[in-house]
């Protein structure tokens, strides 16, 4: 749940934040803060209100690593389709730092499907969400093929919410940042990082459980 702010308290180069009503959506996630902000268009002499999430990189970023990134989603995209909103980055200047945001169509979550405290709910759910299973199917499936690709990519299903049935009864995958983990990069690591291995964990585990579910949906 997102609590009300009037502005986001950074100053964003590429954005008028000080004229930005925002609503302040997660801090949580260890690369990135999220806010929500709303936009009214006019097309065709009405009023439209676009809903859109600004994810503000904590760290300095390069063109390169942005690159990286925008790589990461276009496959994302490639692989998922919709179920990946529309995003750009952007390098700017946060507070006086070269860093990235991202800007990206505004889902209204309903719950993390990848969270097995709502295997219950989930269950009898799927059974009757045709689309939504096709689309959780779609998005394992995706997730096996970068696991066991030359890469061995484990896409990030560690972080607060990046896997979500949305509102719409859609399944949507929201990370934006670092959303692969790379496990046989460990041996070029000095110190074995216990957080990125717990994250590598954890993904692996609830990938496995999304493959549960389908087989606990299976017509």
């Amino acid at each position: 749940m997102g609590r009300s702010d009037l502005e986001i308290p950074n100053d964003i180069g590429c954005l008028d934040t000080p004229n930005l009503r925002a609503q302040f959506m997660s801090g949580l996630g260890f690369y990135c803060d999220a806010w929500q902000v709303s936009r009214l268009f006019l097309r065709d002499d009405k009023r439209l209100i676009r809903n859109y999430i600004i994810k503000r990189y904590r760290l300095p970023c390069s063109m390169r690593e942005i690159q990286f990134y925008q790589q990461d989603y276009m496959e994302l995209r490639a692989q998922l389709g919709p179920m990946v909103p529309k995003a750009m980055f952007l390098q700017t200047r946060v507070d006086g730092e070269v860093t990235v945001v991202a800007v990206a169509r505004a889902v209204t979550r309903w719950f993390n499907i990848a969270n097995p405290t709502f295997e219950d709910d989930v269950v009898p759910l799927l059974r009757n969400l045709t689309k939504a299973r096709a689309q959780l199917r779609d998005f394992v499936s995706a997730a096996h093929r970068w696991y066991e690709s030359s890469e061995m990519k484990v896409i990030d299903l560690y972080g607060m919410d990046n896997l979500v049935l949305d509102n719409k009864q859609d399944i949507r995958y929201l990370d934006s940042f670092n959303v692969f983990f790379y496990p046989d990069t460990f041996h070029a690591i000095d110190e074995a990082n216990e957080v990125l291995e717990e994250k590598i964990a954890v993904s692996r585990r609830r990938l496995e459980y999304l493959q549960y579910l389908l087989d606990q949906t299976r017509p």
